[in-house]
């Protein structure tokens, strides 16, 4: 199929159309910057990476990319969805993707239907909230990591190596941490918490279903 490709400027950003006359892919890049906090709602694939400079960028079907919302609130990027359709999880291809760098991440709070990744992650706190059925793992350093899982959703931090830190886990959701210092580990309803690093200090709490394991 011949790729037609053109571009479009506008005030927040470049917007390029892939594709032929049964699909277009759209591209759009945001000139965000001084952000050091990702909240995310909606159906997306999120990739994250911490580098020297900022970059956002958006890609997928354009139908999907009309119902895209973006900003920068605070320090906060922001990205949302107007009209969000729950069920296009089911069909990968409907998925927007996007694709964030910072030199800083301190924080990620995600709802809704979120499969992402976090790579080289290095600072002194990092928190992250996982709410719906989202997934996300996480890699890089942190002196202490505050983490919260509801839902079904699904936390794959034991490529973070951590001093310290805390986890909440309710709903079935799962949670995997690398701690060497202290953990904190609560569990409400059927949820799983893995403990990794045999941390020296070790404080958890459950009910007769949850499942919290030190390794």
């Amino acid at each position: 199929m011949t790729a037609l490709r053109s571009v479009l400027t506008a005030s927040l950003g470049c917007l390029v159309l892939v594709g032929g006359a049964a699909a277009q892919d759209v591209e759009k890049s945001y000139d965000f910057r001084n952000f050091d906090k990702i909240k995310i709602a909606g159906v997306y694939d999120l990739k994250v990476s911490v580098g020297p400079d900022y970059s956002v960028m958006l890609e997928g079907p354009a139908e999907a990319m009309e119902r895209v919302e973006t900003k920068i609130s605070g320090r906060v990027l922001v990205l949302d969805q107007r009209d969000r359709r729950w069920g296009d999880k089911k069909r990968k291809s409907r998925n927007v993707t996007a694709y964030v760098t910072a030199p800083s991440l301190r924080g990620l709070h995600m709802s809704g239907v979120v499969d992402g990744e976090v790579e080289g992650l290095d600072e002194d706190a990092f928190e992250v909230s996982i709410s719906g059925v989202g997934e996300m793992s996480l890699t890089g350093a942190c002196r202490r990591l505050d983490a919260e899982v509801s839902g079904v959703g699904e936390l794959d931090a034991r490529g973070l190596i951590c001093e310290d830190v805390r986890v909440v886990v309710s709903g079935v959701g799962e949670a995997s941490v690398y701690a060497r210092e202290s953990v904190d580990a609560v569990v409400s309803g059927m949820g799983d918490i893995r403990v990794y690093g045999s941390p020296k200090k070790v404080r958890k709490s459950g009910g007769m279903f949850a499942d919290i394991s030190i390794q």
